[in-house]
């Protein structure tokens, strides 16, 4: 029963396939070893896309042993799952890991994994979740500088379960493993994602890419679903996009978590409407020179530089007026900043 737990040497949560995807390079680039993984599920298709890339068995193989535990349901069952997460991970805690390896700073199940593990003398690991890293790092160096904790304990089962525990907890020292350029403190350590092992794996693992090749790929983002620009505005951008590239076909790849219906029927008619199964990283790495990606604010744009992706990259620059959440401004204006910085251009569309 504990035979895979016991032979290894890290333990590792995670709720998207790219946060998957980092774990495994980090503990590729750092030869952790076998690891036990905690997929904690926010929702139905972001698990599927979890056990997709685990059923290969490049992935599959880092990992001595998974749990799943899935927190998409309501009323009983979250409370029953969140009771079962909060036992699974003080019974693991028993076990002698060197390393814990973790990806979103804020959200209350990776920050109590942390929590209980860094007193059993584990060596924590932050791994990309997107641009989300570049946040984490102020906010970390923040909660430093004031004392106040960055957690986010925004429901009153996550308040009255970790409250206790994580109303005073600042980590010790964290190692973030990362591609972005951060400015940490002096009791954490950094360490740049190389992606060695997606690099020497993409086209191996991946031949359905071969479908986006020569094509212009946009990426769908949740913009419309969090009411941060108006639906005809994000259209009339699609719009502008299809006209700047009219001799080429279109896809419109969802996001994730791309939920409600984001293009009008005629933008319907114009894009060939794709979902895909894994991280766009890993068919971002086997387009060609004649391929095109675009987009407003993925993060997938700055990867693909860090990456070396041969493909032609543009950024969508939203009016201002049109972000319709104040809070975002900044957030979006410091994004644009930094894809100016590392030689993103701007499709020039009004």
């Amino acid at each position: 029963m504990f035979k895979g737990i016991m032979t290894s040497t890290g333990i590792a949560i995670v709720s998207t396939q790219m946060q998957l995807m980092n774990v495994v390079e980090a503990i590729q680039q750092n030869s952790i070893g076998r690891v036990v993984l905690i997929v904690c599920g926010i929702s139905k298709s972001r698990v599927s896309q979890v056990k997709y890339l685990l059923q290969k068995k490049e992935y599959r193989n880092f990992f001595s042993r998974i749990y799943y535990f899935n927190f998409f349901f309501k009323g009983f069952q979250v409370w029953m799952n969140l009771g079962l997460f909060y036992i699974t991970i003080k019974f693991l805690s028993y076990f002698k890991f060197e390393y814990c390896l973790f990806s979103n700073y804020w959200e209350p199940l990776h920050r109590y994994f942390q929590y209980v593990l860094e007193s059993s003398g584990v060596k924590s690991i932050i791994v990309d979740d997107g641009t989300g890293m570049m946040q984490f790092a102020v906010d970390r160096n923040k909660e430093l500088n004031t004392g106040i904790p960055a957690t986010r304990l925004s429901s009153r089962s996550y308040k009255v379960l970790f409250g206790s525990k994580l109303g005073n907890y600042i980590p010790k020292s964290i190692h973030f493993f990362s591609i972005y350029p951060l400015e940490l403190s002096k009791c954490d350590t950094f360490q740049e994602n190389k992606y060695t092992f997606l690099r020497s794996k993409s086209a191996l693992l991946f031949p359905e890419n071969k479908h986006f090749l020569h094509k212009v790929i946009v990426l769908g983002e949740t913009l419309v679903q969090e009411n941060l620009v108006p639906f005809d505005s994000y259209n009339n951008y699609l719009d502008q996009i299809h006209n700047f590239f009219k001799d080429k076909e279109l896809i419109y790849l969802s996001h994730p978590g791309e939920i409600t219906e984001s293009l009008n029927e005629a933008n319907k008619q114009v894009y060939e409407k794709r979902k895909s199964t894994i991280s766009f990283e890993m068919i971002g790495l086997t387009l060609d020179e004649d391929s095109v990606v675009v987009s407003f604010c993925s993060s997938a744009l700055s990867n693909l530089v860090y990456l070396g992706a041969r493909c032609q990259l543009y950024s969508i620059m939203l009016k201002e007026i049109e972000i319709m959440q104040n809070s975002d401004k900044e957030r979006m204006t410091r994004m644009y900043n930094y894809f100016h910085n590392i030689g993103i251009p701007f499709l020039p569309i009004t």
